[in-house]
Parts: C-alpha cells; structure tokens; sequence
C-alpha cells in the first residue's frame, strides 16, 4: 500500500511539473508573438513587413525555414514568390488560416530545394481583399510542427499581420489618388 501512494505522489508530481512548463512555454510563447506583433505594426511599409516575417519571424519563433508566397500579379516584393490561387485554397480547406497537416506535397511545394531538409512545417494565410499572402514555416525537427498543436497565437498574429497590409496598401492607394489629381489639376 506505501508503494502504491508512493508511486502516485511521484505521478501526481510529474503531471503538476509537465502542467507548470506547459504553462511557462506559453507564456514564452505570448511574448514572442507580442513582439512580432509590435514589429510588424510599426514597420513603415509592405517591404518591411515582409522582412520582419522573414527575418524576425525565424528567430523568435525558431523555425529554420520560411518563404513568402503570394497570389497577386502585381507583386514585386523581394523574396516574395508567386503562386496560384487554386494551389493556396486546396492546402486552405473551410477557410482555415492555418494548414497543420504535413503533406508532403506540401514541402516540395513550399519549401523548393530544401525538402530533404524540411521535417514539419506550417502555413499561415493572410488574407487582404482578394489577394493571399501565404507564410510557409518549416523546421529539421519533425516534432516542432504537428497536426494536434494550438493555432490560437498564431491566428493571432495573421490578423494583425492582415491589419497592417490592409493598412499599407489603403495608403498606397491614396497615394496614387493624390498623385493621380495632382497630374490632373497641374
């Protein structure tokens, strides 16, 4: 009977120390995202917005890949791959915003070159109008993307990410109206 108790303190212990790291990985975790969130918001324009994904996206969210994709034709932004918005909405089903399930079409699509390497990955969409931006995230460790993982500070940080583009380009737009009338009253 001592052993039985004994052995389900010890249990009891571990589950309570596995709860407690959990608890502390999220918390590491919101902050992260809280610091994207602010470098995105205060970058001064789409180039850059587009730099913080790629640059600081991979070091604070330790991911050893990440490609930009989008489906608008008149992208011209460095480092910003064209692709087809039939290929984005079959990997994005019911209007998910996250894509978790590791096909492996997927790495050889999203990750060019590197599928050898690429052992998980994720894909965020970020919807502006009718044009997406897709972030593929990938990673050498096959545990660090599952299809069971929790999206919710993910989706999170799509949406201000959706904000900030929606932003930049009402600007631009009424740059060009400004610029358009100018001509046209000069």
């Amino acid at each position: 009977r001592y052993k039985k108790v004994s052995q389900e303190n010890i249990d009891l212990q571990n589950q309570m120390t596995e709860i407690l790291l959990a608890g502390k990985s999220h918390i590491t975790t919101q902050k992260k995202i809280h610091k994207l969130s602010l470098r995105i918001l205060k970058a001064k324009n789409i180039e850059k917005v587009v730099y913080v994904i790629l640059a600081d996206f991979k070091i604070l969210l330790n991911c050893d890949f990440i490609n930009c994709f989008s489906t608008d034709d008149s992208n011209n932004i460095n480092n910003v791959q064209k692709i087809d918005t039939k290929i984005v909405r079959s990997y994005f089903k019911d209007n998910s915003i996250t894509n978790l399930n590791q096909n492996p079409k997927g790495i050889l699509l999203y990750f060019p070159n590197k599928s050898k390497i690429v052992k998980s990955y994720i894909l965020l969409k970020v919807k502006v109008d009718e044009k997406i931006l897709v972030i593929a995230m990938g990673s050498k460790d096959i545990k660090k993307f599952s299809p069971d993982q929790q999206v919710n500070l993910i989706e999170y940080l799509i949406k201000i990410i959706e904000i900030k583009l929606k932003k930049e380009l009402l600007w631009k737009d009424t740059d060009l109206l400004l610029m358009t009338i100018q001509q046209n009253f000069a």
